[in-house]
């Protein structure tokens, strides 16, 4: 064990790294043709799409932090109508 014997070289060669750049998983080389016009309006549209999932979502959270603070407020009356403005305006005496 101590004489290294246990750890001899492996007989596997090495794996080549990948020649593509950019990493994304797809190269401009291979998408000729209608191919790259669409990957385009792809990624164009999933920009949007995700722009418009995190602006639903933003609003929401503010509609709620919006109700929220109405709920606290709500135990003080502010423009109450009052009485004479709840009687009809066509009133025959």
């Amino acid at each position: 064990m101590e004489s290294g014997a246990v750890y001899n070289q492996t007989t596997e060669p090495e794996a080549k790294a990948s020649r593509r750049w950019p990493r994304f998983g797809f190269t401009l080389r291979r998408l000729w043709g209608w191919r790259l016009p669409v990957k385009v309006i792809q990624t164009v549209f999933g920009f949007f799409a995700a722009l418009a999932f995190a602006a639903e979502f933003g609003i929401e959270l503010f509609l709620k932090q919006k109700q929220k603070h109405v709920d606290e407020r709500s135990g003080k009356p502010g423009n109450t109508p009052s009485s004479t403005e709840n009687q009809p305006l066509n009133k025959k005496r």
